[in-house]
């Protein structure tokens, strides 16, 4: 069985988590999972889990973790019968303690190992003036509030749950895309040295 490799990213709604993995994916030959994306896609396609989560989205609340789970569980284990694929960026995923506990254990199975945790750091007016301009349903201001609030509460601690597994590296999300970019970059040469 051949070991895959997790790039984790953390950050608040609208830090360009999406947007930086994308950069990375095509560099690294990861694939990029947002678990917003595939939430997106089953509430479109109206499985089973989309109409469960389509109700937490819309009120700009967390998924429940066992949704979440499952649904990564499924992603992951098809995944590791892919033989292109050297690595998954996570985007979205874990958001809880629980999250990354289950996501630990599930790494044990499945042979696959945490190569970095990188947390974009940044200002909550630049969220705003971001996801702004973006116009998805959960980006109306009052919505944003309340994700960022949700974030702080439940996607926080997990900065010091990596922080003690001497994982976590944070960037400064509020300088240029390509600066973002380039220091990710660093990060990981240095994770690879």
């Amino acid at each position: 069985m051949k070991s895959l490799e997790f790039l984790i990213f953390l950050g608040p709604p609208g830090s360009g988590k999406g947007t930086q993995a994308e950069i990375l994916t095509n560099k690294l030959n990861f694939i990029h999972l947002s678990i917003g994306d595939l939430l997106r896609e089953n509430i479109v396609n109206n499985t089973e889990l989309g109409k469960l989560a389509s109700k937490y989205v819309k009120s700009g609340e967390l998924v429940p973790d066992e949704l979440i789970i499952d649904l990564m569980d499924s992603f992951i284990t098809e995944l590791k019968n892919e033989s292109n694929v050297s690595g998954i960026i996570l985007d979205g995923f874990p958001r809880t303690i629980n999250q990354a506990t289950a996501l630990e254990n599930k790494i044990k199975q499945l042979n696959v190992n945490i190569k970095a945790v990188l947390n974009l750091d940044i200002s909550d007016q630049e969220i705003l003036n971001r996801l702004a301009g973006r116009g998805r349903e959960d980006d109306k201001p009052e919505l944003i509030k309340n994700r960022l609030k949700v974030y702080r509460n439940q996607t926080e601690p997990l900065l010091e749950f990596y922080k003690e597994r001497s994982l976590l590296d944070t960037i400064d999300g509020d300088q240029s895309e390509s600066d973002v970019s380039n220091a990710i970059f660093n990060i990981l040469k240095a994770e690879v040295a």
